[in-house]
């Protein structure tokens, strides 16, 4: 199984920083400060430093909460949205892998995998049904039926699609989702308009992404 997320120890290391005591009374001897205190001190300082370059990280570079993935720049999608909005060719990308999803007007689509870690391996549905739902609020799902959750790897995919781990969760409403036999992605538009299809999580724990927030959304690479 690929690992999605790498969960970082921020208040494990916190805790170790605030636990080491504070230099007292720091002890000279002939060669300087005293062994033990110095050790101390450096421990410290490490310690200090890889927090901050960490939560520097978690806020501007690769890392980032997953909480900050959906806020804003995301928001509902439009009040008047329809089937046909989301008609074209959709695509997420895992590392080198592509996750294809093409939708027909005609209410059918097909999901396309290809898994680039594993030549051998490619995955085709048949031309099935897709459909959304309105919820509260606003939001929207795009139920996908057939389609595999191909974000955490190949095993994982499969398990699900023979109806084992099929209780997801969805971030935004804060609740469990269903996708036994089915691909289920939260409708969401993008600053300047664009809709975007947004992952369900396979899990509740709030963790940080290696790679952004990319890897969790669908774009639209081609429209019909």
């Amino acid at each position: 199984m690929v690992f999605s997320y790498l969960v970082l120890p921020i208040p494990a290391a916190l805790a170790t920083l605030l636990l080491i005591p504070p230099v007292v009374g720091v002890k000279e001897t002939a060669s300087g400060v005293d062994s033990t205190s110095a050790r101390r001190m450096a421990i410290r300082a490490a310690l200090l430093i890889t927090l901050v370059a960490v939560t520097g990280l978690s806020c501007a570079g690769p890392f980032r909460s997953l909480q900050m993935c959906l806020r804003a720049p995301y928001s509902p999608p439009p009040e008047v949205i329809v089937p046909s909005d989301l008609v074209g060719t959709w695509e997420a990308h895992y590392g080198r892998s592509v996750d294809r999803l093409i939708l027909r007007a005609d209410g059918t689509f097909q999901q396309v995998y290809i898994d680039h870690y594993d030549e051998e391996y490619t995955y085709e549905t048949d031309w099935n049904a897709w459909s959304i739902q309105r919820l509260r609020d606003g939001e929207v799902r795009l139920h996908l039926r057939g389609a595999r959750f191909y974000q955490d790897g190949i095993h994982a995919a499969e398990e699900g699609s023979l109806g084992g781990a099929a209780s997801f969760y969805d971030p935004i409403l804060g609740q469990p989702v269903d996708m036994r036999d089915k691909l289920v992605l939260h409708v969401r538009t993008y600053q300047g308009g664009e809709i975007v299809l947004y992952h369900m999580w396979p899990g509740a724990d709030e963790a940080f992404a290696m790679t952004g927030c990319e890897r969790d959304i669908f774009r639209r690479v081609e429209a019909p």
